[in-house]
């Protein structure tokens, strides 16, 4: 999805500035929240935000989460001029204002890394693609100049060093690794002529961060899906095989990269942009593709819608209906839009755990009023003015009741239930909801007559008798 997070950081300057000139709230409660490190926890971290925008690091720090995701650094953004064979210069302030404002809160951060330079890339311009950052249809990337291939993996080598806490080289004040973990690229299979380029970028990439950091992980490739295997399999096969050359294209770019770059990743990564019916469906299916050729790497959701996708597959009419509203700027619109986004973050988070994804990144912190595709520009745990949103404080709930979980299943506690198991290494945690609102008896399954409940507002009320009023919203459960 998002590709150039400098285009943010300015936008939410300028509100900044507004905000100043103002005198207004806006971002004021952001000084407020100090979080502990959690950089030295041994337990299991499963989630993230992505955005990294470091006025709204404070606030992000209260969600019980450890990471922060940053989407779309370009190459250009660290090294705007390349010379052959010279000494490089980089230009460091964006990766250390991140690393200055997060390092307080203990948060890690993981970087996407684009191979944007116009300077370094051949393109074919006769196979048109469309920019992420900007939407406009330009020549697919076809690989990175022979020239200059050594100026990529000196640059990766760099961006690892950097940010390693190794004593060379470092980020003046670095306290803990902050940057471990290195995406290269996002959803590539738009970008790209075939994947034969790509995993040549990833695998110069992998070697040069190994080498600068041994422990560093390299992350491959926020493949997007969409809603595909949310459709029945007569709709998807109509799809396939009447359609959709893109689809294709898609498919034949994948087996090509898990053909060839299994040493060169440790982390698929995926962005799961439909909703919560196709999950288990799309990682069962790059789960095959891996097996296909013999290896299997652990599965990441990065970039995770966490709105509903107004624009998919299998959107309805009045859907398409509610983008245009939000397009607008309807009040109505984006009060309906904020509130189905906290309960669908926490559905699409928990049935993907459950699916087998080790960890989800949530898109975005914040929201991003201008940018080019509408559905994406309401996606904020916080709003433009660094308000907290419904789906923060389902977020915060959520981290809470799960983080550092060890295992997630469905289970069966009657019919219509939608009910998952989290097993801690203190309790278990039981997450329910239905699709349409109705009395559950939970006496059985708990084992008890007196229920718990914590909402998404992370309120706790207790039912009697075992009964339960549930709806669309999750709530979470302890089990005894």
């Amino acid at each position: 999805m998002k590709s150039d997070m400098l285009g943010r950081s300015v936008t939410l300057a300028v509100l900044g500035a507004a905000c100043l000139a103002a005198a207004s709230f806006c971002w004021s409660q952001a000084t407020r929240a100090t979080a502990s490190p959690r950089s030295s926890k041994s337990e299991i971290q499963r989630f993230g935000v992505d955005g990294a925008n470091v006025k709204a690091a404070p606030l992000i720090a209260e969600l019980g989460d450890g990471w922060s995701g940053l989407n779309g650094l370009g190459w250009d953004q660290i090294e705007p001029r390349l010379s052959r064979g010279g000494a490089p210069s980089y230009n460091w302030q964006r990766l250390d204002e991140i690393a200055r404002a997060f390092q307080p809160t203990g948060r890690r951060v993981q970087v996407n890394l684009r191979v944007f330079h116009e300077t370094a890339l051949e393109y074919n311009q006769t196979t048109r693609r469309k920019h992420a950052g900007t939407g406009k249809r330009v020549g697919a990337i076809v690989r990175i100049k022979p020239d200059y291939l050594d100026a990529w993996r000196a640059l990766v080598g760099a961006v690892a060093e950097r940010y390693d806490a190794d004593g060379n080289a470092d980020f003046p004040g670095l306290k803990y690794p902050i940057v471990t973990h290195l995406q290269i690229e996002s959803e590539p299979e738009n970008a790209w002529a075939d994947a034969k380029g790509y995993v040549q970028a990833l695998c110069a990439a992998s070697d040069a961060a190994k080498k600068a950091n041994p422990e560093a992980k390299i992350l491959a490739a926020g493949f997007n899906v969409g809603d595909f295997f949310a459709l029945s399999p007569e709709e998807r096969k109509r799809m396939a095989g009447t359609g959709s050359e893109k689809l294709r294209r898609k498919e034949a770019f994948i087996d090509e990269f898990f053909a060839t770059a299994s040493g060169c990743f440790d982390i698929l990564t995926m962005h799961l942009s439909g909703g919560v019916e196709g999950i288990q469906g799309t990682v069962d299916w790059f789960e095959k593709k891996m097996e296909a050729h013999n290896y299997r790497k652990p599965i990441w959701s990065d970039d995770t819608m966490s709105g509903p996708n107004l624009s998919s597959a299998v959107t309805s009419q009045d859907e398409r209906s509610k983008l245009k509203q939000l397009e607008r700027g309807d009040r109505s619109a984006v009060k309906w839009f904020e509130d189905e986004q906290a309960g669908l973050l926490v559905r699409k988070s928990v049935v993907a755990f459950a699916a087998g994804v080790e960890k989800v990144f949530v898109s975005s912190d914040v929201d991003w009023p201008t940018y080019h595709m509408p559905i994406w520009r309401h996606m904020g745990l916080l709003d433009a003015s660094g308000n907290r949103k419904p789906a923060f404080a389902a977020f915060k709930t959520m981290t809470a009741q799960l983080e550092g979980f060890v295992t997630a299943e469905r289970v069966d506690w009657g019919a219509q239930l939608h009910a998952y198991q989290f097993t801690k290494a203190d309790r278990r945690v039981a997450v329910l909801w239905l699709d349409k609102e109705g009395n559950v008896d939970l006496s059985k399954p708990l084992h008890s007559e007196n229920v718990e409940i914590v909402g998404l507002d992370g309120k706790r009320t207790t039912a009697q008798s075992g009964h339960v009023m549930l709806g669309r919203n999750p709530v979470f459960v302890e089990v005894k």
